[in-house]
């Protein structure tokens, strides 16, 4: 039986739309005095570009790959008078404004995050203070995730493909100069001084790994399976070297 920890729980204001927007850790109906979400598309299932190549009987599949992630966004905004519009505009931009991807939630999804950025806005009619318009989200990553649960190095998260493990705690039962940590098919190697007690975090998709805040990545072996780490179901992480602590976030396309 392995340990579950969920390590985060999300709860929403009942009185928002059911399908209002979360950017960037705020909703903007409680931001903006009269902004309304509408509708929202593009959180549905993504399919696979097959890269195919004619030949006489049908096609031969030379590559396949997942597409980026388009969020489209349907809003109802109203003002008292065309100067106030204006300025609630300004405010809508503002909020929606970054330097980069950031967390996406929904209030019928709150369990669930998208990794996006404002991408494109729909022209809003003239002469008016009152309209129902749009804009788009892009996000580079097709994948939806979960919040991050933790378990003894068993993987518990239902994800049918695998998934970089959020991350790899290992506390070391003794010193050691060698630390391999495994889900049965991939290996992580570390050649380094390690004193027992000691213990490291890695992180795989940061490239980084820890102990304390001394950064120690440059222990990782070459001929290790580092960077391409990933956890499926059925699998258990372990290292012989002490006990693991491992956490991971289920993901959907």
């Amino acid at each position: 039986m392995y340990d579950f920890t969920n390590t985060n729980e999300y709860t929403f204001n009942s009185a928002l739309p059911s399908v209002a927007m979360q950017f960037n850790g705020v909703f903007i109906e409680d931001e903006l005095l009269g902004y309304r979400t509408l509708t929202v598309s593009g959180r549905e299932m993504i399919g696979v570009e097959l890269d195919t190549q004619s030949v006489k009987n049908g096609a031969l599949t030379l590559d396949r790959r997942l597409p980026s992630r388009t969020l489209t966004i349907e809003y109802e905004l109203k003002a008292d008078d065309n100067y106030q519009f204006q300025k609630k505009f300004q405010q809508l931009r503002s909020i929606l404004h970054t330097d980069g991807e950031v967390e996406i939630r929904f209030a019928d999804e709150p369990d669930t995050f998208y990794s996006a950025q404002l991408s494109g806005v729909e022209s809003v009619p003239a002469h008016t203070n009152h309209v129902k318009s749009g804009f788009t989200l892009h996000s580079d990553s097709p994948f939806k995730f979960g919040e991050v649960v933790t378990s003894d190095g068993g993987v518990i998260i239902n994800t049918p493909y695998p998934t970089p493990a959020h991350e790899i705690r290992l506390l070391l039962s003794a010193s050691t100069q060698l630390v391999t940590i495994t889900n049965g098919t991939q290996e992580i190697r570390l050649d380094g001084n390690f004193a027992i007690g000691e213990e490291l975090v890695i992180n795989t998709q940061q490239g980084t790994v820890m102990i304390g805040a001394n950064d120690v990545t440059y222990t990782v072996a070459l001929n290790s399976d580092f960077e391409n780490f990933t956890v499926e179901q059925g699998q258990t992480v372990t290292s012989p070297q002490g006990a693991i602590e491992l956490r991971m976030r289920e993901r959907w396309l």
